[in-house]
């Protein structure tokens, strides 16, 4: 709860449902603050496992006379 708005939140299994009432518009509340913080994380986190998942194609695996096995990876920055 706070000055100008209020956060309600239901959950139903694994759902959670949130539904922010605020005096106006242009009342930005800190729950909806950490929201979008959270949101973009998760889409920087997204966006850093693409990443691994493509280079996953560039991975070579040479099997050697003495039957070892290695793997060559794309060279991280």
């Amino acid at each position: 709860e706070e000055e100008n708005s209020s956060v309600f939140i239901l959950q139903y299994g694994k759902d959670i449902l949130y539904y922010v009432l605020k005096e106006n518009k242009n009342v930005i509340s800190n729950f909806e603050k950490q929201i979008k913080e959270y949101k973009e994380n998760k889409k920087e986190e997204r966006n850093n496992q693409d990443e691994l998942l493509s280079n996953i194609n560039k991975t070579t695996i040479i099997q050697m006379k003495n039957n070892k096995f290695y793997k060559i990876k794309p060279i991280k920055k």
